[in-house]
């Protein structure tokens, strides 16, 4: 779903004509794909102690890109 949200963001007409918000969305996919290397991280862990400190850092990184992907969306207006 987050993956959609931010390819959305590319189509938004004016706002990414701003190189700025064109630098935006490409940190959001950068984000992205660190989430989804935390989670394979995370579904490797082989002990319980393991899981519970990646998932620490999981539940981090999926905070701070929903924060980032709101700001994304409030400044393109959706």
């Amino acid at each position: 779903k987050m993956d959609a949200q931010i390819r959305a963001l590319k189509d938004v007409t004016g706002a990414t004509a701003r190189e700025y918000f064109k630098t935006r969305v490409l940190a959001l996919e950068q984000h992205f794909a660190f989430t989804v290397d935390e989670f394979t991280s995370l579904q490797l862990s082989t002990t319980e102690e393991q899981f519970r400190a990646r998932q620490k850092g999981f539940d981090y990184t999926v905070r701070t890109l929903e924060d980032a992907l709101f700001q994304a969306r409030d400044e393109a207006g959706l």
